[in-house]
């Protein structure tokens, strides 16, 4: 995969998530960069171009791969995270490649993900109610 569709992919991934690209410590947003960069990694891109445009270390990028399928079982919504990379990317590479534009629904899975961590903060403020009574 070429830099600049790796940034076009990363850009258009960060918007449909409505997220800056960021060092943000939240463990969603590490959730949002160990995604796009595993599948990015695995989908051909090389680990130098892609860090070129993410804010991680190289470092990191080892751990990412070595924890990426735990991670799908593990981490709840980043097996989405990493669907919606995949359709980005998908998206990318039909309009590279001026091919008619196949990927049905990529920002309804936007949609999906980012109703995924609303439904955790709910549980979170449910639980906090709770234990403020």
């Amino acid at each position: 995969m070429r830099a600049e569709n790796i940034k076009k992919v990363i850009d258009k991934y960060y918007e449909e998530l409505h997220l800056p690209i960021d060092k943000g410590k939240s463990e969603y947003k590490a959730q949002v960069r160990a995604a796009i960069f595993s599948t990015l990694f695995n989908n051909g891109a090389a680990r130098i171009a892609i860090v070129e445009f993410l804010p991680i270390s190289r470092c990191t990028t080892y751990h990412y791969l070595k924890n990426h399928e735990h991670n799908i079982e593990a981490w709840k919504g980043y097996k989405n995270l990493c669907e919606l990379a995949e359709r980005v990317i998908l998206h990318i590479e039909n309009k590279e490649a001026n091919s008619v534009d196949d990927v049905d629904d990529w920002e309804g899975m936007a949609l999906r993900v980012i109703e995924s961590r609303l439904s955790d903060i709910e549980l979170v403020l449910s639980k906090i109610k709770l234990n403020r009574k």
